[in-house]
């Protein structure tokens, strides 16, 4: 029996759920949560999700989206799955629920995913969590209607790229297309989370182009996006979204580098990697997690230190 196919039958016997996404949340955990809310009522069951911070604007045209609550004011259920989250910590807050529930599921694709909770199913394979929550309600005999649909595919384009990253494969169109016989409109989809940002986001992604530093013969990017940058630019956090990809984009970019200033003092730092290096390698050693082509840590350190370190591993991972 596969793993997919016990907590598919362990689902059903248990009630009274807690959907958890990460923090700091994406397209693929906030999507694949609220299907996997819509997939768990439909056989009628009870369930909420809860995110430690809130949902981004930009999914704010997902209707069910304004239903995923927030900590600390939630109730504590039976059962709890921890969805697109790489440990514990990813939950937050939200890992007291978690950690008070009498059964627990994790469902993942991370890499640096070593499994928690009662069961997990953590696929390396799915360029998204979607993916895994999809082939759960195929397990299950959950009606993938349209409603749900919409939440799965717009977490597939999102961990996917757009079906563009190194992680899209022929099971990932092969779902994908499943998801549109629905009769979902995937261009409008792509057109919502993609080709309507915000003058401000264009702001910053420009403050964040003038701070571009070329490392390695312009092998490596690096950029530093400051507190004070995103208020000049009139910007939040959720609008410095995607500018590691972008630094990835540069015809001789092989590492490419986010360093954010938190309203802490805090920095996150989000790395991608073209075709060589693998950033979770650099991650882990800073306590963060995540691929091979995409990851990311959070340091308090000074930023001189966090600049200087990372383009020391970096320029390893290169072997220059």
């Amino acid at each position: 029996m596969s793993m997919i196919t016990r907590i598919a039958e362990l689902i059903r016997e248990h009630d009274d759920y807690t959907v958890i996404a990460h923090i700091a949340p994406d397209g693929d955990t906030i999507c694949s949560c609220m299907a996997l809310k819509l997939g768990l009522e439909q056989i009628g069951k009870k369930a909420q999700v809860v995110c430690d911070n809130r949902v981004p604007p930009m999914f704010a045209f997902l209707e069910e989206s304004y239903f995923v609550k927030t900590m600390p004011d939630v109730k504590r259920t039976e059962s709890c799955i921890a969805v697109d989250c790489a440990d514990r910590l990813r939950m937050g807050t939200c890992a007291k629920l978690f950690d008070a529930a009498s059964f627990t599921v994790c469902l993942d694709h991370h890499g640096t995913n070593i499994g928690f909770g009662d069961l997990f199913c953590v696929d390396t394979t799915a360029a998204a969590t979607g993916e895994i929550v999809y082939l759960l309600f195929k397990e299950m005999g959950v009606d993938i209607d349209s409603d749900i649909a919409r939440y799965l595919y717009c977490a597939i384009i999102a961990d996917s790229g757009q079906f563009a990253y190194s992680n899209t494969t022929p099971r990932t169109m092969r779902i994908a297309a499943d998801l549109l016989e629905t009769g979902i409109d995937g261009n409008e989809l792509h057109t919502k989370l993609y080709s309507s940002d915000p003058v401000s986001k264009l702001r910053i992604k420009a403050r964040a182009i003038n701070n571009l530093q070329l490392f390695a013969d312009g092998k490596i990017a690096v950029t530093v996006i400051t507190q004070r940058d995103i208020l000049a630019a009139g910007a939040s956090n959720e609008d410095t979204e995607g500018i590691a990809e972008m630094l990835r984009g540069i015809d001789t970019v092989e590492l490419s580098a986010v360093i954010k200033e938190q309203r802490d003092g805090a920095f996150k730092v989000s790395m991608r990697s073209q075709n060589i290096g693998n950033v979770a390698a650099i991650a882990r050693k800073f306590g963060g997690g995540g691929h091979e082509r995409a990851a990311g840590y959070t340091i308090a350190r000074p930023l001189t230190y966090c600049l200087n370190t990372l383009t020391d591993e970096l320029l390893r991972e290169l072997d220059v």
